[in-house]
């Protein structure tokens, strides 16, 4: 965290809760709504995981409750010790049996708050799959690409 910052030493209320919730070995989900075009999606992305000594996570294109749902799910279960790298499939985060596959990130560029707090930090995007159970790098994925940016390095593809 940046010491000599205002913001970051809790003088923000926005950000003087995240760190309380931090300091109660907790993170924050920050949710934001779709833009006003179609290649801004919702997103959500996480706050805090970083003092654990874990990644934080980032995911494009839910809702935010579900979105926020999804982070805390996976964040639950990182903080409780179960491995997760880039490339891990999990199971029971989604509805209806959807796996999600998680990514490194290369541009956590929408991580304000998270930005704000860390002078580095690293981050994996939750990734989920179309209707089919077919992810972005997969023949026949049946979504936009502005739908759900993947904002990393994609996994090998599948036919």
């Amino acid at each position: 965290m940046h010491d000599d910052c205002d913001i970051c030493n809790g003088r923000d209320h926005g950000v003087g809760d995240t760190l309380a919730l931090i300091a109660e070995g907790r993170w924050q989900v920050t949710t934001v709504f779709a833009g006003t075009t179609h290649d801004e999606p919702p997103f959500a992305y996480t706050t805090g995981l970083t003092s654990h000594g874990l990644p934080e996570l980032l995911l494009y294109g839910l809702g935010s409750r579900t979105a926020a749902s999804v982070l805390n799910t996976v964040a639950h279960r990182m903080v409780d010790g179960e491995a997760m790298l880039a490339g891990t499939t999990l199971d029971r985060v989604l509805a209806q049996g959807y796996e999600v596959t998680l990514v490194d990130v290369d541009d956590d560029s929408d991580m304000y708050a998270t930005r704000g707090l860390y002078d580095e930090f690293t981050t994996l995007q939750v990734v989920f799959p179309d209707r089919d159970g077919r992810f972005p790098w997969d023949a026949g994925y049946g979504l936009s690409p502005c739908a759900q940016p993947v904002k990393g390095h994609l996994p090998h593809a599948n036919s």
